[in-house]
């Protein structure tokens, strides 16, 4: 299973600090890797993308990813104000018009998921060039979905809290509600390893790893500009 995600206003209006009540926002997140001669053109492509799609109505956040290590992997977390608008984005001709000429140049299927708040979502602040943003899909079993959403919410807030933590939310997935969604934004490399090693980190995933019905997976990115 992809790690399933969530985001953030890099480039969007400005980010308020005020929640936005559970399953008011609706989450895009999607995977694909390209040839690695075709990195340069993706990235672009990414950006024009991304331009395109916060000028529509109801668009928060549009972050676009680059896997660290891993040049030719790419992700996109996305925010809308509401599921309708999400909906609207999805079936526009600028995205129609972005998903053609991705299909040149990726080299494994196109996965996205929508999603929708398991925590009240919060906005980050402006984010600097050493963030690191991590994207982690997390599948309990289905029968284990309840005690899963109990450790998901349970974690979030001590990691908020943490030094360096810019956002960190939790996106239940539209279908199957047992596939969540965590992300996570770092202010840089050393923030987010020290929130590895934190008693709260180690004590959700000692719990989580028994209610899992898949590989919990992790990835960390940079942020395209």
């Amino acid at each position: 299973a992809l790690s399933g995600a969530l985001c953030l206003g890099l480039s969007g209006p400005a980010a308020a600090q005020t929640p936005a009540p559970v399953g008011q926002v609706a989450f895009l997140v999607a995977y694909f890797e390209v040839a690695p001669a075709s990195a340069a053109k993706t990235a672009a492509l990414l950006r024009q993308y991304r331009t395109d799609a916060l000028k529509e109505d109801g668009a928060l956040d549009v972050l676009i990813l680059q896997q660290q290590d891993r040049s030719t992997h790419f992700a996109l977390h996305e925010t809308w104000r509401s599921q309708a608008a999400l909906d609207a984005h999805v079936m526009s001709a600028a995205t129609k018009a972005f998903r053609a000429s991705l299909e040149a140049l990726r080299i494994t299927p196109y996965d996205e998921r929508q999603l929708h708040p398991l925590t009240d979502s919060l906005r980050s602040k402006a984010v600097p060039a050493t963030a690191r943003v991590v994207l982690t899909h997390a599948d309990a079993s289905p029968v284990n979905r309840e005690k899963a959403e109990m450790l998901l919410k349970t974690v979030t807030t001590p990691s908020r809290a943490e030094a360096g933590s810019a956002r960190y939310d939790v996106g239940q997935q539209n279908m199957p509600l047992n596939h969540f969604t965590m992300l996570e934004i770092w202010s840089d490399q050393r923030a987010f390893e020290s929130h590895q090693v934190t008693p709260h980190t180690r004590e959700f995933r000692r719990e989580f790893g028994p209610l899992s019905g898949a590989l919990y997976d992790e990835r960390v990115y940079t942020v395209i500009k």
